[in-house]
């Protein structure tokens, strides 16, 4: 049973909202708005997207503990290699057998989709082993904050619209912003909490680069951009008068905010799980507005 809970933690499920926002609202978009929609291809988008950030956050387990940038010591979630949960082997096995299924997965996509598809999957599949895995790495060159706004926000929700109905529309751009810019956020608590080990690793995230404080404005930067691009995509839908059903959630995020840059012991233990909440939060909501 420990095994089981160890692989589980290896996916880092607190973190999956990340893959599953984008292409859920993307869905719910040509679901409601659009005459195309098809349970298949939602099914495989959904699984695939999925898969790539398993994929992604499972590499970045390995080659952070080889890197130096995870030890038993560090703060935050357990890192499986790093604390001997799981032998290096076998997680090299795990990368293996993800990445077949996501292929396989990915030829129904692209059969669908055609080339653009091909064009996306190939390249998810490249940055998900650039991120961490060699000696120029994404997440160690301060390009981190842009591959997820791009993978887990822009790309993710026009794909997911584009497999869905062959056209680009405009409303996925804005839903892509929206993700983006809170899975950003994400990785910027990471960033925040983990900015010492990370210079002892010469990990340049850009919270490495140019300080806490500059951490702290990215993150309150792209907790509240989401609602600018919220509402020119409720203007756009006809449905503006939505953004009063926000105001809640809007509070939620000023609490965050303070908590976050304020007080270090809730960075550490709690930032995550509240910012996953509020990320789920924001995306039911919006579901339920389309």
């Amino acid at each position: 049973m420990l095994k089981i809970k160890y692989w589980f933690q290896l996916s880092r499920p607190q973190t999956l909202i990340a893959s599953i926002s984008p292409v859920i609202l993307g869905s719910a978009f040509c679901y409601k708005h659009t005459h195309f929609f098809e349970l298949n291809i939602f099914f495989a988008t959904l699984i695939a997207a999925i898969l790539i950030q398993i994929l992604t956050n499972i590499i970045n387990d390995l080659y952070d503990w080889k890197k130096g940038a995870d030890t038993p010591n560090r703060l935050g979630p357990d890192r499986m290699v790093a604390k001997g949960f799981l032998k290096q082997r076998e997680v090299l096995q795990a990368i293996k057998i993800i990445g077949i299924l996501t292929i396989l997965i990915g030829f129904y996509l692209v059969f669908k989709g055609g080339w653009i598809i091909l064009l996306i999957g190939l390249s998810s599949l490249m940055f998900a082993y650039l991120y961490t895995a060699t000696s120029f790495s994404i997440a160690y060159n301060g390009y981190g904050e842009f591959f997820v706004f791009l993978y887990f926000g822009l790309i993710a929700s026009i794909g997911t619209v584009f497999l869905q109905s062959a056209h680009f529309y405009y409303e996925a751009l804005l839903i892509g912003c929206i993700t983006g810019c809170l899975n950003v956020c994400l990785l910027v608590v990471n960033n925040l909490r983990d900015v010492k080990e990370d210079m002892e690793a010469n990990k340049k995230t850009l919270i490495v680069r140019y300080g806490v404080f500059f951490g702290k404005i990215e993150f309150v930067i792209m907790i509240i951009a989401p609602y600018f691009f919220l509402y020119n995509l409720l203007t756009l839908l006809n449905l503006p008068f939505f953004m009063y059903s926000y105001i809640i959630l809007g509070l939620f995020s000023v609490v965050l905010i303070f908590k976050i840059c304020n007080n270090r012991m809730f960075l550490i233990n709690q930032a995550l799980k509240f910012l996953t909440v509020y990320i789920f939060s924001f995306t039911l909501l919006l579901l339920l507005n389309f």
